[in-house]
């Protein structure tokens, strides 16, 4: 995945995974767009599934490719964006089962009036979705996507329960620490409304941060799942926390300590030194 928002990507960012980033995890490269075929919309429903069922991604069209490297940025040549977009929502409202939730289209524009479209697909909490013109679940690895076996179906459908009983215990646990004045920070002895903002990934699965990443604004090297990283010369290894901590830095910007911080922090982090 690009490690920007789907709107701000610009042919730049494009031109930078050329012959460096894989298809992978959570990327993934398409010359054309899908055609109006029943092949070609499930193939579309089918990668478009298997990333809100993992760990969300892009698929980036318009992108030449060879052995799932990109080659070249030639876009596609639409005669209306407004139209062609509509149409791919289309294909994604009638073809999956439940709704897939948070897909954003981003057109760039390339060359000659031609296009690159960034769909950018979100890690679901309606989990597992199904594509409806051929019956099948998919999920993804570090090889793209592929078919969800009966285990694997099973254990979708187990977390996507657990995960939702998980948050309701969270949210009941803090509403009975907030009546019991248990906070961190006092409240005042009046009427209340109490707002949850729970990062889903923190519920769903084990995260990861990359400390030497922080920063960065323009990507280095990909690791192995096509998650882009930046890597820093002044720290030895990368080395990968697990979301909830605090890293401080000492001299040479090499990290001396990890503080836990909070009861649900997701992906915060702060440096000093």
């Amino acid at each position: 995945m690009i490690p920007k928002p789907a709107h701000d990507i610009r042919i730049a960012d494009l031109e930078s995974l050329v012959g460096r980033v894989p298809e992978g995890k959570t990327i993934e490269y398409k010359r054309q767009m899908p055609a109006g075929t029943r092949e070609e919309r499930i193939k579309f429903l089918a990668t478009i599934s298997s990333l809100a069922n993992t760990a969300g991604g892009d698929l980036l069209i318009g992108v030449e490719a060879k052995d799932g490297i990109p080659t070249g940025i030639p876009g596609v040549a639409v005669a209306s964006l407004d139209d062609e977009k509509l149409r791919l929502e289309n294909i994604l409202i009638d073809g999956s089962e439940p709704r897939i939730p948070r897909v954003e289209i981003a057109p760039i524009a390339c060359t000659s009036g031609r296009h690159a479209l960034v769909i950018r697909v979100h890690r679901s909490w309606l989990a597992p979705h199904r594509v409806k013109l051929n019956d099948k679940f998919y999920g993804r690895n570090s090889a793209g996507k592929y078919p969800l076996d009966v285990t694997e179906l099973r254990s979708a459908f187990v977390l996507s329960e657990s995960t939702g009983e998980k948050i309701r215990n969270f949210r009941n646990e803090r509403l009975m620490k907030i009546a019991a004045k248990e906070t961190s920070v006092l409240l005042h002895n009046r009427p209340t409304i109490v707002i949850h903002v729970v990062p889903f990934s923190t519920f769903a699965g084990v995260q990861s941060i990359d400390p030497c990443c922080g920063g960065s604004e323009r990507p280095r090297h990909s690791n192995p799942s096509g998650s882009i990283w930046r890597t820093e010369s002044a720290i030895s290894e990368s080395r990968r926390l697990r979301y909830g901590s605090s890293i401080k830095r000492g001299q040479n910007a090499r990290i001396y300590s990890v503080v836990p911080v909070g009861s649900f922090r997701s992906g915060d982090y702060s440096r000093s030194g």
